[in-house]
C-alpha cells in the first residue's frame, strides 16, 4: 500500500504542484483546501482524495485528521492572510490572526497528527517570487 501524503492548500499554485509531484512519485495524496472545485479537480486528476475545509478552522482540521487516517507526509502549504492593506497597523494584523487563533501555528494539522509518526514539510514561497 502506498504511503499517504496530506497537502494543505493543494487546490492551486505551489500546493497543487506538490500534490502532483507526490502522486507521480507513487504516494496516495489527500488534497485539502477551501475551494471545493479546485481541490476536487486536482484530487481527481492525480487519483487522490479531496478534503474541503479551512486550515484556520479547528473543526475542519480535526475532520481531516480523522478522515485521513495514517499520514506519512504532511505538507503545510496553506496560507492564511491578515489585513488586505500592505501598510496596515501591526496591531491590526495581530488582531486578525488572533481572531483565527488556530492560524498561529505554522501548520495547524501538525497538532492533530502529532501523536502519530509523520514527516512534515513546510512549503514556502521563495522571497524572489
Amino acid at each position: 500500500m502506498a504511503e499517504v501524503a496530506l497537502v494543505t492548500g493543494g487546490g492551486r499554485g505551489i500546493g497543487e504542484n506538490i500534490a502532483r509531484e507526490l502522486a507521480a512519485a507513487g504516494m496516495q495524496v489527500i488534497v485539502t483546501g477551501r475551494t471545493r472545485d479546485q481541490v476536487e479537480n486536482v484530487a481527481a486528476e492525480i487519483g487522490g482524495r479531496a478534503l474541503v475545509g479551512d486550515v484556520s478552522k479547528r473543526d475542519d482540521v480535526e475532520r481531516w485528521a480523522t478522515e485521513a487516517g495514517d499520514v506519512h507526509l504532511l505538507v503545510c502549504n496553506a496560507g492564511i492572510s491578515g489585513p488586505d492593506d500592505d501598510f496596515a497597523d501591526p496591531d491590526d494584523a495581530r488582531r486578525a490572526l488572533d481572531e483565527r487563533s488556530d492560524a498561529r501555528s505554522p501548520c495547524p494539522p501538525v497538532r492533530e497528527t502529532e501523536k502519530r509518526p509523520v514527516a512534515a514539510y513546510a512549503a514556502t514561497r521563495r522571497p524572489d517570487r
